[in-house]
């Protein structure tokens, strides 16, 4: 039943729309056509009805519609005994002078329950713009008694209008773009809102609705806004078809999931609070795919694990950015990252292994603990020459610069000036040395791409703040005392 009444509000809305673009002049014409449908719809009315028109000097008592509040009113509907006939349409007009003008007020299917006269009407929203409209039961009563709908000039009074239920209401949240559909279903109502990325559902007692007032309730975002944020089961479906129930919070002008449970359309679920962001968050350009961290988290393949399920590792910003952009669910980001932990525990593995057969040389020629000083290039004082000359000649020049070097059967050592004396011994960097069989070595690089890399190292070094500190930092001026580094300096 009350889907019948739904779709003949809306074709009467469109009856409304009509009246709206009809000029004044052709008013009693379209006021015809309007009922005649209803004529022809019925078997039969009672003998002696007619279409008839009330004018009255009252003004109208406005509740529920957004304009024409103080302005008199006229009636017009099919009369038998003085009184409008229940089940016909009942039209009201703005009144002046005993002329019908302007727009038609509201028109709906004249019902009486428990004594009391409504209209069963679609009323367009004009407060929200666009193509906002109502369909519900609407109380309206001119008699003083405040109860029918007279035809009584003795009788009559104010005329009031106030919307006592909901079948059908299209609306815009926060006044935006975004639609509001709130739907009577049995006793309750759907209220849905249509953001650009999903579309939040909810139950809504209509005792609560009734608290709020319907007209409130539907006029004002706090209206439905109230509930959501206090409701516990409230969903939201995603445009990809992931499903989330539970508490949303209000962020950026739409509603994200704050606790609850979360379904992906991938298989996985997550049950528990979300973080500062929802676990799928989309807007106009991107969406990010981001791990809840404190909940339970259960994968494609069944298995669950609690909280912050990657904090275990320790990767690069280019290696998330590589699980991220390679992954389309939580069970890829998992796995994706538990491959990338292993490459990398493997090439850790397998780096030590290298180290231990470079380093093993220098712990057989000088020892566990000077070996491992020399290997790992760090100047100690108490080193012997040998150890800092093969720090200098083996380990603070590129593999570039050695391969350079080998044919002209020069090492870094030649740009050191020894001085002598007693049992002192002093190493000094010449930097000037240095970037003179440095023009030896360009002479021997005959590809043109090492040779330009070549030529920008040097340009480098030759800068006289930057340059410098390279050099001085990387071949520092050494002390020996009886044979020990006793000091250094940068």
């Amino acid at each position: 039943m009350l889907e019948k009444i739904v779709r003949t509000m809306k074709n009467l809305n469109t009856n409304i729309a009509v009246i709206r673009s009809v000029q004044k002049i052709f008013l009693c014409l379209v006021l015809s056509l309007f009922f005649i449908g209803n004529i022809l719809s019925q078997n039969s009315l009672p003998k002696g009805t007619k279409l008839k028109t009330f004018y009255f000097s009252k003004t109208i008592n406005n509740k529920d519609l957004d304009y024409y509040q103080n302005t008199n009113y006229a009636l017009v509907g099919f009369v038998n005994n003085n009184q409008f006939v229940e089940g016909q349409k009942i039209a009201i007009f703005e009144n002046f002078r005993s002329k019908l003008s302007g727009d038609t007020l509201m028109s709906g299917i004249y019902v009486i329950k428990e004594g009391v006269s409504y209209l069963e009407s679609t009323v367009p929203n004009q407060h929200m713009g666009g193509d906002a409209f109502t369909i519900g039961l609407y109380r309206v009563t001119n008699s003083k008694n405040g109860n029918n709908l007279t035809t009584s000039y003795s009788d009559a009074d104010q005329l009031t209008i106030e919307l006592v239920d909901i079948y059908y209401n299209e609306g815009f949240y926060n006044n935006s773009n975004q639609p509001v559909i709130l739907e009577k279903q049995q006793d309750d109502y759907l209220l849905k809102i249509y953001f650009k990325d999903r579309i939040l559902e909810t139950i809504i007692k209509s005792e609560n609705i009734r608290m709020y007032g319907f007209n409130n309730f539907i006029k004002s975002h706090d209206g439905y806004h109230n509930f959501i944020k206090s409701s516990q089961d409230i969903k939201l479906k995603y445009r990809d078809g992931n499903v989330f129930v539970g508490v949303v919070e209000e962020r950026n002008y739409k509603y994200v999931a704050r606790k609850g449970k979360y379904k992906f359309t991938t298989g996985e679920t997550y049950v528990g609070e979300f973080d500062k962001d929802a676990v799928i968050d989309f807007d106009s350009y991107y969406s990010i795919l981001s791990v809840p961290t404190k909940g339970e988290t259960t994968f494609a393949d069944g298995t669950s694990v609690n909280g912050n399920w990657l904090a275990q590792y320790n990767f690069t910003k280019d290696e998330w950015k590589r699980i991220y952009e390679s992954s389309k669910s939580l069970t890829e980001i998992r796995d994706i990252a538990i491959r990338i932990d292993r490459e990398k525990k493997g090439k850790l593995e397998e780096e030590k292994q290298i180290q231990k057969v470079e380093k093993q040389p220098y712990i057989d020629k000088y020892g566990e603990y000077w070996g491992s000083l020399v290997f790992a290039e760090e100047f100690t004082l108490g080193m012997t020459k040998p150890m800092v000359k093969d720090i200098v000649t083996n380990r603070r020049i590129s593999f570039f610069l050695k391969k350079m070097l080998t044919p002209i059967n020069r090492s870094v050592m030649d740009c050191y000036i020894v001085n002598k004396e007693n049992s002192t011994e002093t190493w000094t960097f010449n930097k000037n040395r240095f970037f003179e069989f440095m023009k030896k070595v360009e002479g021997k690089i005959t590809n043109p791409g090492e040779q330009m890399t070549f030529r920008e190292g040097m340009n480098t070094l030759k800068q006289p703040v930057m340059g410098q500190d390279m050099l001085k930092i990387s071949y520092p001026t050494f002390v020996f005392t009886n044979g020990k580094l006793s000091e250094i300096y940068y």
